[in-house]
C-alpha cells in the first residue's frame, strides 16, 4: 500500500467574533492562512498509521474593532499541532 498525502491551504474572510452592545464596534476576527498537512500509511486489512501537522504557519490571529483604520483589540498565536495516530478498524 502507498502512502496517502494531503497538502491543504486556506484564507478566509473577515468574520465576526463578538458583537457587543449597540454603541460599542463590534469585534471582526482579520483574515489569515492555515496550512496543514496529513500523511496515513495503511498496513494490511486493519492497521493505519497517520501523522498530522496542523497550522504550519502558525500566524497571528488578529481581533480588530469595526471602526475607522480598525484599531486591534487582541492579537495571539495558538502555536502548532503534530498527532501520529495508530489506528485499528474492523
Amino acid at each position: 500500500m502507498a502512502w496517502e498525502n494531503s497538502l491543504s491551504f486556506n484564507i478566509f474572510g473577515e468574520r465576526l467574533a463578538f458583537a457587543t452592545r449597540a454603541l460599542d464596534p463590534d469585534i471582526y476576527e482579520q483574515p489569515r492562512p492555515l496550512l496543514n498537512f496529513t500523511s496515513r500509511k495503511r498496513f494490511g486489512d486493519h492497521y493505519s498509521i497517520t501523522f498530522k501537522a496542523e497550522n504550519l504557519l502558525n500566524p497571528k490571529y488578529n481581533e480588530a474593532y469595526d471602526y475607522g483604520d480598525k484599531p486591534s483589540y487582541q492579537q495571539y498565536t495558538i502555536g502548532r499541532s503534530f498527532t501520529l495516530e495508530v489506528a485499528y478498524g474492523i
